[in-house]
């Protein structure tokens, strides 16, 4: 058996190592009193094993801890392709483990998927046998030792180490947990996942490598093979602890024969220059795969096996970043160019800033754990500044001088003396400035629109701003409109991209008006772009998806919807049915669907679109938890209020879990619960609701989320009759929201009920037309909105006392509503019952009857049968009957006017108006008076 140089060591079989293994493990965290009483009585039984368990311990007792200093006077750096070829071992029996077949070979050994044989229960378990060479006792002894710390790795993105020993035939093997998955890069480039999927992918590994480093353990062979993504989209890490097994200090006499283990392409400087390892140097890795995962590329290309030649490499090395790498590529066709160029402007900026920060040549320099990288990831996923900075000029200058010190102080010297040769000096300065300029371009090229953005941020610096107040945002957003069409005019391409991307910005700013303009300009430019009829379609597409959602914003739903139906083929077959820019275009045109009447539609689209997003962005991600919203809005929307409540509150309990309790995505969700209450008129419990949803709005500066809340808690106010507070409300919502749209003529129609309310007839009715006028230009003939708007404008015709005139009208609407809403929607209730009271007030009771019994039938399944206005509706019903006067009229008006009574329960009590008018009902029926 192979020693290690300088280390006198027993010649012992495998049985007898097996044997000093075994009592090791028994012996070695023992009190030192009852170590010696064992070592003695085996002395005389078994000296040979006693000398060597004693050896053993002696050695233990000096080893250093995890992050020690790994030796550099002896190296053996190898590379995945190494490997020796071996007999395959499938069928073998190792420990009690059969070998099923050989899944893998390296540097180190093989691995084989394997099973435990002979138990009561099914084991499966990856084992690696380690190459000749790795197989001494010192190794193996080591093993014993680092089994027990790895054994604390209990985190689910770590394979756990689970057993290890030594064969029959004396090769040392290990057990690890067996993880049933591709690697990460293959898995990257088989399913095409968004930069978000990805950076979610990557923060996976971050957090297990954090967790690791928190207890003291450092990977040091962190690569991509040694990561694998499972089916469910979970990330697990191999041989965590195994580089470190191999790479060890040998004694503290520093013989230097400790093996360091490392794979040249994703080695960090300090273990190719031998020096201290840390966790650090993890990070380091993790740079490395994160750069390879964004760009397809390895950031290095070292694949020497000679120490000397992969330290010159270090020196020569310079590393683009990565969206510079990207912009580079030439290769693929014109499509594949095109891609890269979109995923450059993806990473530009900060997250090439975050890479290149982690892949610093000196350790203190960079991210000093997988903690700090994968915080300031989420820090650049969330919108918060990132910790990271770049190099600056004058460091740079300083490395410079550091690496080239003598020839720089030669030249120092030789320009000093040599007076005369200034002008050739200034010639070959020129000359290297262009070398430098045309070395760079495409940096320039790709960090151009990144400096634009950052000026636009400038204008907030107190000091370098040009008014003494901060922008607000739509100024910022107006700014870099102007600058866009100013400072790219000779680059329509850029100014094109940037049009687009503040014209979306715009949008979510509900400047509607001016987005138009930016993103009709950017459309004009891609469009004049060369071949444009075939490569160029797809850009084009993405801005008329843009201006499609613009003109939603001004309430010109079949334009949008027809800007939807061209693009949305192109969209599909240029990136593919499940692109993330397919998925947002859908999702903006199931709205359009449902606003134009079309709800089946609508609820189809959105329901096909949950699934997709769920497995391509994962169930936690922003878009998927969006596509939730949308279905409990058109649930909402729908008159499903059960399905819509449980939704709503499912999704803020899930969004507060993952994203905080302060998230912008919780706005849109607590304005359905709280719309929800509103409708079951459980006002108290809607009113904090809103004011949350309100307070979380205006921090995130959301103008159309917050107008849509003001309204609503206007409406909620005007019901629990504080007039005073529901104006105000509503006039903000006013200001916030633009001429022409739905929002701006619900506005009007919510006043318009402010007004019923406060008794001033006239004026209501006016601005209920005015609702209808507005309501029926922005959503066409045949909104339920408008309609809705008409109803109501008759019900107060008649409050004024003017129903005859109005009963025309009355007629045509309800016949309207009837005609483009559900049979069993509000819309029909709410008809079904105007018409039903209005023949009531006519004395036609019979006629009456059957819109009551239908108003009421959608009413209770609708809302229940507890519900105000279901209560409602079943005493207007008992009125109409107790008319008829006839014995099973009046036997059914009892049971209806009995019910009310019955239903007053704790979590749905009775109003005093109904308790009174059920009440008076009953004595008017004991006394046979109508």
């Amino acid at each position: 058996m192979p020693s290690w140089p300088g280390r006198k060591t027993m010649r012992l079989d495998a049985r007898a190592l097996g044997r000093v293994s075994d009592l090791f493990e028994a012996l070695v965290d023992l009190p030192d009193s009852e170590r010696a009483r064992a070592l003695q009585e085996l002395d005389t039984h078994e000296p040979a094993i006693a000398a060597e368990l004693r050896r053993w311990l002696t050695e233990d007792a000096r080893d250093q801890g995890v992050l020690d200093v790994t030796s550099h006077r002896f190296a053996v750096p190898f590379s995945e392709s190494d490997s020796t070829t071996a007999p395959d071992r499938s069928g073998q029996i190792i420990a009690g483990f059969e070998l099923l077949r050989r899944v893998g070979r390296g540097g180190m050994g093989e691995v084989y998927e394997a099973q435990k044989t002979g138990a009561d229960f099914e084991q499966r378990v990856a084992i690696k046998l380690l190459r000749l060479g790795l197989d001494t006792d010192d190794m193996r002894r080591r093993f014993l030792r680092e089994r027990r710390i790895l054994a604390q790795l209990q985190h689910p993105g770590i394979a756990r180490l689970l057993d290890g020993g030594v064969s029959a035939d004396g090769l040392s093997w290990l057990a690890m947990e067996f993880v049933d998955g591709a690697h990460l890069l293959a898995a990257a480039q088989a399913q095409k996942p968004s930069v978000t999927d990805l950076l979610g992918w990557f923060l996976q590994v971050c957090d297990a490598v954090a967790y690791a480093h928190h207890r003291l353990i450092v990977h040091r062979d962190l690569k991509p093979s040694n990561v694998l993504l499972t089916a469910d989209r979970h990330v697990k890490l191999l041989d965590f602890g195994i580089a470190k097994l191999l790479d060890d200090v040998d004694d503290d006499a520093l013989t230097g024969t400790g093996i360091q283990v490392l794979t040249p392409a994703y080695a960090a400087p300090e273990q190719i220059l031998g020096q201290p390892i840390s966790t650090a140097t993890d990070v380091y890795a993790l740079g490395l795969i994160l750069y390879e995962l964004l760009t397809g590329e390895r950031a290095n290309q070292h694949q020497s096996r000679s120490l000397d030649e992969l330290v010159r490499q270090l020196d020569q090395h310079k590393l683009p970043a990565p969206s510079v790498r990207l912009l580079a590529s030439n290769a693929g066709d014109a499509a594949e160019r095109q891609a890269r160029v979109r995923l450059a402007r993806q990473i530009s900026g900060e997250l090439d800033t975050i890479v290149l920060h982690a892949l610093k040549r000196e350790p203190d320099r960079r991210y000093q754990s997988a903690a700090e990288l994968a915080d300031d990831l989420r820090r650049h996923l969330n919108g918060h500044p990132v910790r990271a900075h770049l190099d600056s000029p004058a460091y740079r200058l300083r490395k410079f001088i550091g690496r080239h010190r003598v020839g720089v102080f030669s030249a120092a010297i030789a320009a000093s003396a040599i007076v005369g040769g200034l002008s050739v000096a200034l010639w070959q300065t020129k000359v290297a400035r262009a070398e430098a300029a045309r070395a760079e371009s495409a940096l320039q090229r790709a960090e151009s629109i990144k400096a634009f953005s950052l000026s636009l941020f400038r204008e907030q610096d107190p000091l370098a701003r040009s008014k003494p107040e901060p922008r607000s945002a739509e100024e910022l957003i107006d700014i870099g409109i102007a600058r866009a069409r100013e400072q790219f005019v000779g680059q329509p391409e850029e100014r094109a991209t940037l049009l687009k991307d503040l014209g979306e910005i715009e949008v979510s700013l509900a400047s509607f008006d001016k987005a138009l303009d930016a993103l009709n300009e950017a459309r004009s430019l891609r469009a004049a772009e060369p071949d444009a009829a075939r490569t160029n379609r797809a850009s084009v597409a993405e801005v008329d998806i843009a201006i499609a959602t613009a003109r939603m914003g001004l309430g010109e739903y079949a334009e949008a919807l027809a800007l939807f139906e061209r693009s949305l083929p192109t969209l599909r077959q240029h990136y593919g049915a499940e692109s993330p820019q397919m998925l947002a275009a859908r999702a903006h045109y199931s709205k359009a669907l449902f606003a134009l009447g079309r709800r089946d539609e609508a609820i189809a689209e959105a329901a096909a679109l949950l699934p997709i997003h769920e497995r391509v962005l994962g169930h936690d991600a922003p878009e998927t938890i969006a596509r939730l919203a949308d279905i409990a809005s058109l649930q909402e929307q729908s008159d499903q209020p059960d399905a819509a409540e449980q939704s709503a509150r499912r999704l803020i309990a899930r969004i507060e879990q993952v994203y905080g309790p302060e998230h912008a995505l919780l706005i849109r969700p607590l304005s359905l619960l709280a719309d929800v209450l509103r409708r079951r008129q459980q006002y108290a419990l809607a009113e904090p609701v809103y004011q949350r949803g309100i307070a979380l709005a205006r921090q995130h500066d959301s103008r159309r989320l917050l107008a849509g809340l003001l309204l609503r808690q206007g409406d909620l106010m005007r019901r629990m009759q504080r007039l005073d507070e529901a104006e105000p409300k509503l006039a903000e919502a006013a200001s916030l929201l633009p001429e022409g749209t739905p929002e701006r003529a619900n506005v009007v129609f919510l006043h318009a009920a402010v007004l019923r309310a406060r008794g001033d007839l006239d004026a209501a009715s006016k601005a209920f037309q005015q609702a209808f006028e507005q309501f029926r230009a922005a959503l066409g003939p045949d909104s339920v909105y408008a309609w809705n708007a008409s109803l109501q404008q008759v019900l107060t015709e008649r409050q004024a006392g003017r129903g005859a005139a109005a009963e025309a009208q009355l007629l045509e609407t309800v016949a309207k509503l009837r005609q483009i809403s559900s049979p069993e929607s509000f819309e029909v209730a709410s008809a079904a019952s105007a018409l039903a009271d209005w023949r009531a007030l006519q004395g036609r009771h019979r006629d009456a009857l059957p819109l009551f019994d239908e108003a009421l039938a959608v009413s209770e399944k609708l809302y229940g049968a507890d519900h105000p206005d279901s209560r409602e509706l079943r005493l207007a019903r008992a009125e109409s009957l107790l008319a008829l006067a006839d014995t099973e009229s009046r036997k059914r008006a009892r049971l209806d006017a009995e019910f009310v009574v019955n239903s007053d329960k704790p979590a749905a009590p009775l109003s005093d108006k109904h308790r009174e008018h059920a009440t008076n009902l009953l004595q008017r029926l004991a006394t046979n008076t109508r």
